[in-house]
């Protein structure tokens, strides 16, 4: 049996046939290690995600327990320069307040308020709120009340207000 030139052989045929529909161990072991890369960019892409959206929830409720605890000592009405602590009950049992009321020494009323949250556990400060709140000396008061009695002066502000329709 003659072979011509154009027609292949039968064991030509059968080396191509196995080259072009399989793959060899080679290529397995490098998709799988590509894969393998990929998968654990995107693990770790997850991981970090989860982790800021916990942390920024965790500033979130800290930033709303501070402007609370800021309007609580605001409509307490009297400021008292010191310190103070606490917390936030139950209901927001990892997180601790404290404060710093300090009077201003170039304007008599004029207070400094510094708030943190804190972390119970670990008492790291989670958000910090300073704020200035003005309180109107007793002396003022008192004057600005006995001229209010009289319809006239400081103390009366009827004459300021405006009427909305």
């Amino acid at each position: 049996m003659l072979f011509h030139a154009s027609q292949p052989n039968h064991r030509t045929k059968r080396r191509r046939s196995k080259a072009c529909g399989a793959f060899s161990l080679i290529e397995l072991v490098l998709a799988v290690f590509i894969l393998a890369i990929g998968l654990t960019g995107l693990i770790r892409g997850m991981t970090t995600a989860l982790q800021s959206s916990a942390a920024s929830e965790k500033e979130t409720v800290a930033a709303w327990l501070a402007a609370g605890q800021m309007e609580m000592i605001r409509t307490d009405g009297l400021l008292i320069a010191g310190e103070e602590q606490g917390d936030f009950g139950t209901d927001f049992s990892g997180y601790q307040w404290k404060s710093a009321i300090t009077e201003s020494t170039t304007l008599e009323g004029l207070y400094e308020i510094k708030l943190d949250v804190l972390e119970t556990q670990g008492q790291t400060v989670v958000f910090s709120l300073e704020t200035m709140l003005f309180e109107a000396p007793s002396d003022l008061l008192s004057e600005d009340l006995m001229e209010g009695e009289s319809g006239t002066g400081a103390g009366s502000r009827q004459g300021n207000r405006r009427q909305f329709q």
